[in-house]
């Protein structure tokens, strides 16, 4: 076993290990307790390269032992961490054992970029009774947390090896055997389709970039850091949170800001003034401060909570980050500063512009969201085609493989071009900025009527759909459009008519809380063609016309 193998002997150089690609730097990983160090060393002298155990060069290179750093705060100690990966000599392959944290965050693991990473895997029950009471481990007492939240960080790591119940030389032998010669396989969208940016215009302030490229998510800390905030506050919700939470903070870590993370219940249900001062509290608690920054990470729920939150407390924060997770809020929710909670009455009632300092769209945060989810988000990326874009559209419908090979750094900008670009013309919704609604004064109704039960990107679908009809119905659409808008919807598996049990009386009533109804009565959205769509003046369409195609959609 592990504890009780004795020191191995230096054996002859594998020389397919020490050749060409083959010679990449080997990183150890895992949970602490897993041996990575008594590992780390075995396998380093089974391949003659120096050993490098990170905790000691952390030491050595301040001055100050694990506990003591800790003691000054997390952040304190993963900034140090940081700097000594740094510092790592380039000159030649190494055998590195990291802390059971080092890896969890994105940031670090790029400053270690061609190296081979592995991680030793092990139960929990067997690290805890390794574990016991060392205070040379200042988060020891915390095991049974920090094993479930560091868990989906460390399976996206590219290899693996169980220690349970195997000796030391067993354990060297299969990392031998895993072939570092062929570091990190790429996940489904990692180095695809390059890297994008734009500048979008404020009416008060600097331009906010919005950068989209694969691993971009990792420089969020970087960006909080150059602006000189003091600390974060990362707001996610318990759906992402497990995923890339801890990712996310320790990204944020390694630039040396303490980062409080505040989780909330995930859905639309929940984004309520009730969760708007749970939020207030964690804040309060954290003392974040008017000068400190908000990272929003999650999809479109948790960015209007997030975002209306730094634009409340203390009157509005310094620094407010979004980084969507979800298909929807990556091309859509994300772009344009409109933050804000639902009300009993309506959708997004209560709200404010707070427009991002930042906005980072990592397709990676995609390859961990559900099939159902990539489907919603493409409502809103088939509505950005038919507002501006007919390439965008034709695109989707002549797209044959999954989705999510779809989904490139670069099909994500042009996606987001749209809304940047008439966002840019008109940020406050005074004119044209109202056509990035199509669809939606019908998908409020259906959303309504559901109690939100049915998602926003499935409402959104059925809504174009009903717009389109309600244009040919007015004489306004080309023949046909209603059915290619609903054929394309279908092809990536969207619905396109309300079969709900209300009528078309009870989908009117809920339109009339859109929340974009004047005095004079409601505006639609209308499109023409592909590419071309209208804003109608309020009250221009009769309640008999709408009627109409909303019973096209309920069957009476």
């Amino acid at each position: 076993m592990i504890d009780n193998d004795p020191a191995p002997t230096r054996q002859r150089s594998d020389p397919s290990l020490r050749t060409g690609e083959a010679a990449s730097t080997l990183v150890l990983t895992g949970f602490m307790g897993v041996g990575k160090t008594t590992v780390g060393r075995a396998l380093a002298a089974r391949l003659q390269r120096p050993f490098v155990d990170l905790d000691q060069r952390i030491a050595a290179l301040t001055g100050r032992d694990i506990p003591a750093l800790f003691a000054e705060g997390e952040a304190t100690f993963r900034a140090a961490e940081a700097a000594a990966l740094r510092g790592l000599p380039s000159d030649q392959p190494l055998v590195i054992a990291t802390g059971g944290g080092t890896l969890i965050g994105r940031a670090n693991q790029r400053l270690l970029d061609g190296a081979t990473l592995v991680c030793l895997d092990a139960p929990l029950s067997l690290l805890q009774t390794r574990l016991g009471n060392d205070g040379q481990r200042p988060l020891a007492a915390e095991a049974q947390r920090l094993y479930a939240e560091r868990r989906a960080a460390y399976q996206r790591l590219p290899l693996h090896v169980d220690v349970a119940g195997r000796t030391v030389a067993e354990i060297v032998a299969e990392i031998v055997g895993l072939r570092p010669s062929s570091p990190r396989p790429p996940s489904p969208n990692t180095g695809r389709g390059g890297r994008f940016s734009f500048h979008v215009p404020t009416p008060h302030g600097e331009p906010y970039p919005i950068l989209i490229g694969n691993g971009i998510g990792a420089e969020v800390g970087a960006h909080l850091a150059a602006w000189g905030v003091e600390r974060a506050a990362l707001i996610t919700d318990q759906n992402v949170g497990p995923l890339w939470g801890e990712s996310v903070r320790h990204d944020i870590l390694a630039a040396g800001l303490p980062t409080t993370r505040l989780t909330m219940a995930a859905g639309e249900v929940h984004k309520t003034q009730e969760t708007v001062a749970t939020l207030y509290d964690g804040m309060a608690a954290a003392a974040v401060a008017r000068g400190d920054g908000v990272v929003a990470l999650g999809g479109g729920v948790v960015g209007d909570v997030a975002g209306f939150v730094a634009a409340t407390w203390m009157r509005g924060l310094r620094r407010v980050v979004q980084m969507p997770t979800t298909l929807l809020a990556m091309v859509d929710a994300s772009v344009g500063g409109k933050t804000g909670v639902d009300h009993p009455a309506g959708k997004n009632l209560i709200g404010a512009f707070r427009f991002p300092d930042l906005v980072l769209i990592d397709p990676e945060f995609l390859t961990t969201l559900p099939d159902a989810e990539l489907r919603n988000g493409m409502a809103e990326v088939i509505k950005h085609g038919v507002i501006a874009d007919p390439a965008l559209f034709d695109t989707v419908l002549a797209h044959k493989g999954p989705l999510l090979d779809l989904l490139t750094a670069d099909f994500l900008a042009r996606a987001v071009q749209v809304k940047v670009e008439i966002v840019t013309r008109d940020p406050f919704e005074r004119g044209e900025r109202a056509l990035l609604n199509l669809g939606h004064t019908f998908a409020h109704g259906y959303e309504l009527v559901s109690g939100y039960a049915i998602s926003h990107g499935e409402a959104v679908a059925m809504g174009m759909v009903t717009a389109a009809r309600l244009s040919e119905r007015l004489g306004m659409a080309v023949s046909g459009l209603a059915g290619r808008i609903a054929g394309t919807l279908e092809h990536v598996g969207l619905p396109t008519a309300w079969h709900g049990p209300d009528s078309a009386d009870a989908l009117w009533a809920a339109m009339q809380q859109d929340k974009k109804r004047t005095a004079a009565g409601l505006r639609f959205v209308l499109p023409r063609d592909i590419g071309d769509c209208v804003l109608t003046e309020a009250g221009a369409v009769s309640r008999a016309d709408v009627a109409a195609v909303l019973c096209e959609g309920v069957g009476v």
